[in-house]
C-alpha cells in the first residue's frame, strides 16, 4: 500500500534525500535515515549493516560502525562506485551535485556505502 511505501521510504533515505542548497541552489543527496539497531545484521567484524536497492538498481550499504540507533542522523561519508569502475569518496552529510545528479538518473551508478562512524 502507499502507507507503507511511504513508511519505508522514510525509515531508509530519510524525509528529503534529494535537495536543492539554500547556498547556490544546486542538487544535492543527503540520506537519513531511522533506523532502530535491531534491524542492523552485525558481521563478524562487529559492524552493523544494511542493505537495500535504491530505485531498483543501485546497492546501498549502511555502515552504522557506531552501533547505535541512527533516527536522522547524517553520515560521516559516502563511497559511491560508478559502473564505469570509478570510485567516488565524499567526506561529510551530503552529496554533491554532479554526483546526486548521477545517482537520480540511476543509470550511471552501481553502488552506494554511507558510514555512520
Amino acid at each position: 500500500t502507499a502507507e507503507h511505501l511511504n513508511m519505508w521510504t522514510l525509515m531508509m533515505l530519510g524525509p528529503h534525500p534529494f535537495y536543492t542548497s539554500p547556498d547556490d541552489r544546486s542538487l544535492r543527496m543527503q540520506l537519513k535515515p531511522a533506523l532502530p539497531l535491531w534491524l542492523f545484521r552485525i558481521n563478524d567484524d562487529g559492524t552493523a549493516t544494511v542493505q537495500f536497492q535504491l530505485f531498483g538498481y543501485i546497492a546501498v550499504t549502511y555502515y552504522n560502525t557506531r552501533r547505535t540507533d541512527l533516527f536522522h542522523v547524517a553520515p560521516s561519508r559516502y563511497e559511491i562506485g560508478l559502473r564505469d569502475g570509478t570510485t567516488h569518496h565524499v567526506d561529510g552529510g551530503s552529496v554533491s551535485s554532479d554526483l546526486a545528479d548521477k545517482i537520480r538518473r540511476v543509470v550511471f551508478v552501481d553502488y552506494i556505502h554511507v558510514y555512520f562512524e
